[in-house]
C-alpha cells in the first residue's frame, strides 16, 4: 500500500513538470515573439520565462526527492 502511495507522488510530481515545462517552453515562444523593440512587454514576457524555468527547476528538484529511495529506518 506504501508503494502504491510512492508512486502516486512520483506520477503526479512528473505530470507537474512535463506541465512546468510546457509553460516555460510556452513563455519561451512568447518571448521570442514579441518585438524587441516593445522593450516593457518584452520585460514582462523576459520575467515571466524566467519565473516559469524557476518552477521547471523546482519540479525537478521534488521529482528527485520523491523518486529517491527512502533510507527512513535504516
Amino acid at each position: 500500500m506504501l508503494s502504491d502511495q510512492d508512486l502516486d507522488r512520483r506520477r503526479i510530481a512528473e505530470l507537474e513538470l512535463r506541465q512546468a515545462q510546457y509553460d516555460a517552453s510556452l513563455a519561451e515562444r512568447r518571448y521570442a515573439a514579441c518585438d524587441p523593440d516593445n522593450r516593457l512587454i518584452a520585460a514582462q514576457l523576459e520575467k515571466a520565462w524566467e519565473g516559469a524555468l524557476q518552477r521547471v527547476k523546482a519540479c525537478r528538484q521534488r521529482l528527485d526527492v520523491v523518486s529517491a529511495p527512502a533510507a527512513v529506518g535504516v
